[in-house]
């Protein structure tokens, strides 16, 4: 999104064009990877960033803080971080409530 931003658009135009690759990339890794990774925990976070942190490089673009290339890389990489860390924590959590709700029958 950020390399559709940069041609210098109309902002409108460079949001939807902008979304439209980042979803398309995003769809192509996710479809790549499922089949390895085998789990949507591991896909949720790459597509948050990929749905976020364009977002969050337009805003700041449009308060007057212009990006390049390694600090957008830079911003995805700690957003697909953090938002991976978020959903690990989830989980654990929501695994920790099962097992109270439905504890394992011992054999």
């Amino acid at each position: 999104m950020h390399l559709i931003h940069m041609l210098g658009l109309h902002l409108a135009l460079t949001l939807a064009v902008g979304m439209i690759v980042a979803m398309t990339i995003q769809m192509v890794l996710s479809l790549a990877t499922a089949p390895v990774l085998g789990s949507i925990e591991s896909m949720v976070p790459s597509m948050i960033a990929a749905m976020i942190i364009p977002m969050i490089v337009c805003l700041f673009d449009l308060v007057g803080i212009t990006m390049r290339g390694s600090g957008v890389g830079a911003l995805g990489i700690v957003g697909g971080a953090a938002s991976f860390i978020m959903l690990k924590l989830y989980a654990h959590k929501c695994r920790k409530c099962f097992c109270c709700e439905f504890p394992q029958k011992e054999e």
